[in-house]
This record gives structure tokens, C-alpha cells and sequence, in this order.
């Protein structure tokens, strides 16, 4: 009885040492996901504020066409 019982305690043991490596790994997944999620969103606010500059830079040509255009008549 009290082999089998050591035995059972092993195999708590040997599992609940499996379970700590899995959490573990889990949580490193976790923060390669985290760190992955806030690169892509530092990417996309890099994209979004290029995007604008653009878009200000063609306004700033558009205002200085009409400009152009106004004196030429």
C-alpha cells in the first residue's frame, strides 16, 4: 500500500513539474505576443503619421497650384 502510494506521490510530483515548464512556456508565448502586438502597433501609428504627412504635404501643393493658378489669370 504505501509503495503504491509513493508512487502515486511521484507521479504528482513529475505532473505538477510538467504543468510548471507549461506555464512557463505560456507565459513566454504570452510576452512574444505582447511584444509582437505592440510592434505592429507602433508600425501602424508609424504608417498613420507618414500617411498624414503626405496627405498635408499634397494640401500644401494644392494651395500653392491654386495660388499659382489665381495669379496667372
Amino acid at each position: 500500500m504505501k509503495k503504491g502510494l509513493n508512487g502515486l506521490q511521484a507521479q504528482v510530483q513529475q505532473l505538477n513539474k510538467i504543468r510548471e515548464s507549461q506555464m512557463a512556456k505560456l507565459a513566454e508565448a504570452a510576452n512574444q505576443a505582447d511584444t509582437a502586438l505592440e510592434s505592429t502597433h507602433a508600425l501602424d501609428q508609424a504608417e498613420i503619421k507618414y500617411q498624414q504627412a503626405l496627405l498635408d504635404k499634397i494640401k500644401d501643393l494644392e494651395a500653392r497650384i491654386a495660388r499659382l493658378e489665381s495669379q496667372n489669370k
